[in-house]
């Protein structure tokens, strides 16, 4: 219970605000930069060379904003543009991990009506059709916050301190925190879980009721959600620097 409580304490004392401030207006910025580029036309060959160049660039935020962010848990060795590259290798695997959960994402509503049609009479009023749905998007946000937990810790390392067999063991051994992995999975489903709850919430009726309620339920869902990922970067930190000792 004392190790819990230090792990705890060592990771709330490196959630700084600094980090935070970094992490919600960073983020807050590239959701903004993408979403004006998705608004920009192609219909001109000039408009497309803008979506492109836009497109690098906001692509080059972000790295910058994760490569600071690396510098801010766990200091760095490594130059910054190297960093950066590093962070985009991650997030390249990154997307190749999520490929089969989006695949089966796909697959859900088919696979529902499926296994409920198969299933005798007496039990299909337990496996419903919404149930057999919700199981699988559970199962499938498990999946994706299990990925998650597997790839932060070595991308924090890799990315602060280059591609080397120590640092890789370094990192790995957070994978043993069992603590850790209840955090991860915790801030997973409760970041999903209470995103999805405000989203499908609209109390009030008229347009300003509901237009300050939208801005209200964004806030709060977008502050929750960078609070639970700022403390599952540090928990990464704070135990990749345990595991040096």
């Amino acid at each position: 219970m004392t190790s819990l409580s230090s792990d705890l304490k060592a990771t709330l004392l490196k959630m700084k605000s600094k980090l935070v401030v970094l992490q919600w207006v960073g983020n807050l910025a590239l959701i903004l930069a993408v979403f004006l580029w998705l608004q920009i036309p192609d219909s001109h060959i000039w408009q497309f060379a803008l979506s492109i160049i836009s497109g690098l660039l906001i692509v080059l935020a972000a790295l910058w904003l994760y490569a600071i962010t690396v510098r801010e848990l766990r200091g760095s060795t490594t130059p910054m543009l190297l960093r950066m590259l590093l962070l985009l290798l991650f997030a390249g695997l990154w997307l190749i991990m999520l490929y089969p959960i989006i695949w089966g994402r796909g697959k859900e509503m088919l696979l529902a009506g499926l296994w409920n049609s198969k299933l005798p009479p007496h039990l299909r009023n337990f496996f419903t059709y919404d149930r057999l749905l919700a199981w699988q998007e559970h199962f499938y946000d498990l999946a994706q916050w299990t990925l998650a937990g597997l790839l932060l810790p070595i991308a924090l390392e890799i990315s602060a301190f280059g591609v080397r067999l120590a640092n890789l063991k370094r990192a790995s051994r957070v994978w043993l925190r069992w603590f850790y992995w209840l955090c991860v999975v915790i801030a997973g489903f409760v970041a999903t879980s209470l995103t999805r709850a405000l989203a499908a919430w609209t109390p009030g009726k008229g347009v300003a009721e509901e237009t300050i309620s939208v801005l209200a339920r964004m806030g709060v869902s977008y502050t929750s959600d960078i609070l639970l990922w700022c403390f599952a970067l540090a928990l990464a930190a704070v135990y990749t620097e345990a595991s040096e000792v």
